[in-house]
């Protein structure tokens, strides 16, 4: 590892899963989750969620529509609106005609700069309000590297006996400070 060999450089794993004691240097990441509309409307609890497995720094793979849903430019603007809002914002797109996707219809090439300009600076929008949140980002991440509490966590995080916080499953805390409900 790092240290055994005298780096003291930050380690990073950016996986699905990266093996045992992969919790201690993740970027966790959803897999090949369906872009659709239901897929969608599940990240907001799948994200909070992962914060119960010990993934502090969660990602999608974020842009796009599968199959038919490429075109579904409405899609791919909420998708970026939604997963900007994770501890990690990650462009990707599936990859139509490499891997697994050369030999099925299933995936789509969805890039930002690809699609009509209406949707572009939508997506685009959204990805310049994160980075204008960084300063906000970089200090929840240091709490959380300090304190191991998930920059992104459930509702019931703030009051586990309070038995109404877990049916919250459409928004999260966001850091210390915000509360996130995405649309």
């Amino acid at each position: 590892g790092f240290a055994k060999d005298g780096d003291n450089r930050r380690s990073l794993i950016v996986s699905r899963w990266g093996g045992y004691g992969s919790h201690r240097y993740p970027v966790g990441f959803s897999g090949d989750q369906y872009h659709t509309w239901k897929g969608l409307a599940y990240l907001p609890y799948f994200t909070s969620t992962s914060a119960n497995v010990a993934f502090n720094y969660w990602s999608h793979d974020t842009v796009g529509g599968d199959g038919d849903l490429a075109a579904d430019y409405e899609l791919s603007v909420r998708w970026v609106q939604t997963t900007a809002w994770s501890p990690v914002l990650r462009f990707h797109d599936k990859g139509a005609g490499t891997g697994n996707c050369a030999k099925t219809s299933a995936c789509a090439r969805v890039v930002p700069w690809d699609i009509p300009n209406d949707f572009f600076v939508a997506i685009r929008a959204a990805a310049q309000q994160r980075e204008a949140l960084l300063p906000y980002i970089y200090t929840a991440a240091w709490s959380t590297a300090s304190t191991g509490l998930a920059l992104v966590r459930p509702m019931y995080y703030e009051n586990p006996a309070d038995d109404a916080l877990y049916n919250l499953e459409q928004q999260y805390l966001f850091g210390p400070d915000m509360v996130v409900s995405p649309i």
